[in-house]
């Protein structure tokens, strides 16, 4: 039949609606499918709040875009709260480069935030490379835990590399309210390298009442270097026997052997 009607209710069964031509408008209710498919060959346009419940799966073969206008935090939330075994994974099947999951702030900047209270709350781990981390500014590593480990740096088969490319003033400073401890379990003679290179180059070691001492106690005495007091004696101990020499005398320990001349 032909022309238009009006109806309370239309069922069909069995039986398709078939519109070749316009459209079908809801002014007020509902279209719910509570069996079936619903199979939509061009554009959906949602003006509202849509809600799926159940498995959501999405599969295209060209680009998957999310975009929102709102000028508001947050303008895309991704949130799962299901109870604590939820998890959030981003997966990457088959792509091979260093950037085949890339997360990208194009004017500002990238937080990543963990409320557990763990010590691996934030895990980076490459099972099969490097982790590399660049910075054009400061990169800062810190920790507020009050405890002997509060920041922990941990080679487990290989050795550990802090270099510096900085010029005069610009130095590499490892500094501690409490004490700094530098320890090698290796069995050769130059387990720990002290090294100035530079012909001009040279150390300094500075101490307070506590003096230095340098030496392994395990084979033979230590050599004591006394504090400098302008009304004193330098005192030092070499083996068993002890120099003593006044405060305006110059102490110079050669390759053959211990000599002391007047300043």
């Amino acid at each position: 039949s032909s022309g238009s009607g009006t109806f309370v209710a239309v069922t069909v069964t069995p039986g398709d609606i078939d519109v070749t031509a316009g459209d079908v408008n809801i002014a007020l209710g509902n279209l719910a499918v509570t069996a079936g498919n619903a199979t939509i060959g061009g554009d959906l346009t949602v003006a509202g709040t849509t809600t799926l419940n159940g498995d959501i799966d999405i599969t295209t073969a060209a680009l998957f875009d999310i975009t929102s206008t709102l000028d508001a935090a947050p303008s895309i939330l991704l949130e799962a709260n299901g109870g604590t075994s939820e998890q959030i994974r981003f997966y990457s099947n088959q792509g091979t480069a260093v950037d085949s999951i890339f997360l990208f702030s194009n004017a500002g900047g990238i937080t990543l935030r963990a409320d557990l209270a763990s010590a691996d709350a934030i895990n980076l781990s490459a099972v099969a490379g490097g982790v590399d981390i660049d910075g054009a500014l400061q990169v800062n590593i810190a920790s507020s835990q009050n405890a002997a480990n509060a920041i922990v740096i941990s080679a487990s088969a290989g050795g550990i590399d802090i270099t510096g490319s900085g010029t005069a003033g610009e130095d590499i400073d490892i500094t501690n309210s409490a004490s700094v401890n530098l320890a090698s379990s290796e069995a050769v003679a130059d387990a720990i390298t002290l090294i100035a290179s530079h012909a001009a180059g040279g150390m300094k070691f500075s101490a307070g009442t506590g003096g230095i001492e340098i030496g392994n106690t395990a084979t033979c005495s230590p050599i004591d270097i006394g504090d400098f007091v302008p009304t004193a004696s330098r005192l030092i101990t070499i083996g068993g026997g002890t120099l003593t020499t006044a405060v305006t005398d110059r102490i110079d320990i050669g390759v053959d052997g211990l000599n002391t001349s007047a300043a």
